[in-house]
């Protein structure tokens, strides 16, 4: 027989030999058929209980099984042998039997899962469960470790960063990690009052607009993320980020909650005062239910208008920035718009009537 596993005792054996339900958890051999441990060859194997994983009852399986092999670095040797692992009988993160401790015999039919002497319940019921120490991994960002790939469910990986030159893993939140993905973030109020959950700041998504989002109840290092974008009323992910989370209170996203406004040339949109600098207010027009009509440009707080020359009948040539013309501007009527494109308007440097400095954004 070939020998087909560096990290264990194990030979290639032609899969018409191999019960489907064995071959499914055993790693293919390059010239067909699977890799099996060497215990598991003869008439059965019923492997031996160890204390796995948060002290759960287990099975010294070898690391030559794919799901043993993955979570090598997780799983507790115990008593085990050296190319073996302790996994648990009960997979911590659904409460589903594992298939650790099923014995091994020659006849699929024979094989049969292990009986819980309990239910076993929602593993989503009550708090998440301490299963994983997060800081055997090494740390990628404050609160944050970076996780094999393998280990990471695809759901969850499409939200993460890829950590540094270890293209093979993602950087997860700490909380994430000890919980075997089971922890659900704590619902907050989000911007403009909406339904959010305390996010991370190591998830690039969240930390791009970090700035803009409400701290609330959250903790350091994460914010209130909403679960539905404010201005397309899709959902952001914030809200199923974990498989005990079943999303915003009201089942779906959909609404918008901030609308367009503007219109014409330059696209805005109707943004709650709280997410508005205070001394912003006067000089934005007001939507319904009090919300303020913010051009999508100058959501930028660094924004600048580019600069401009115009005239004003009676008074003469100024200088000026272009500015969005569906700001508050005070004698928007006298101003010049042929120096900038459509939409805008070359708000002054200086008022034009007393010379003080207008204070738009450009103006140096």
């Amino acid at each position: 027989m070939t020998a087909c596993c560096d990290d264990g005792e194990a030979y290639c054996r032609p899969s018409d030999v191999v019960s489907e339900s064995l071959a499914d958890r055993l790693f293919a051999c390059a010239g067909g058929g699977v890799c099996m441990p060497a215990a598991y060859m003869g008439k059965g194997f019923q492997p031996k209980s160890c204390e796995s994983i948060a002290g759960a009852e287990g099975a010294c399986v070898s690391v030559c099984v794919k799901s043993v092999k993955v979570l090598a670095n997780l799983l507790p040797q115990d008593i085990c042998a050296d190319d073996e692992r302790c996994a648990p009988c009960i997979d911590p993160t659904d409460n589903t039997p594992s298939g650790a401790c099923e014995e091994i015999v020659c006849e699929e039919a024979e094989v049969a899962p292990p009986t819980p002497d309990e239910p076993a319940g929602d593993p989503c019921d009550g708090d998440a469960p301490q299963v994983i120490d997060p800081t055997i991994f090494p740390e990628c960002c404050p609160g944050a470790h970076c996780v094999p790939q393998g280990l990471v469910p695809p759901e969850q990986s499409a939200l993460l960063d890829k950590c540094g030159d270890q293209s093979s893993g993602y950087c997860v939140p700490g909380k994430l990690i000890a919980s075997g993905g089971l922890y659900k973030p704590p619902t907050c109020v989000s911007i403009g009052g909406s339904e959010g959950r305390c996010m991370s700041t190591c998830i690039p998504g969240i930390a791009e607009k970090a700035k803009d989002l409400p701290l609330d109840i959250c903790s350091a290092g994460e914010v209130c993320a909403p679960c539905c974008d404010p201005f397309t009323g899709e959902s952001t992910g914030a809200c199923s980020a974990s498989k005990c989370d079943t999303g915003p209170a009201n089942g779906v996203c959909g609404e918008v909650l901030f609308k367009p406004c503007c219109g014409g040339a330059v696209e805005g949109h109707c943004i709650a005062p709280d997410a508005i600098p205070a001394d912003k207010h006067g000089n934005l027009e007001e939507c319904d239910g009090g919300l303020l009509c913010v051009p999508d440009e100058m959501q930028d707080l660094s924004y600048k208008g580019s600069p401009c020359y115009g005239n004003i009948l009676f008074i003469g040539d100024y200088f000026g920035v272009c500015l969005p013309d569906c700001l508050k501007l005070p004698a928007e009527f006298m101003l010049d718009k042929s120096g900038c494109g459509p939409g805008y308007v070359c708000a002054p440097y200086k008022d034009p009537f007393f010379g003080s400095p207008t204070g738009a954004p450009g103006c140096g």
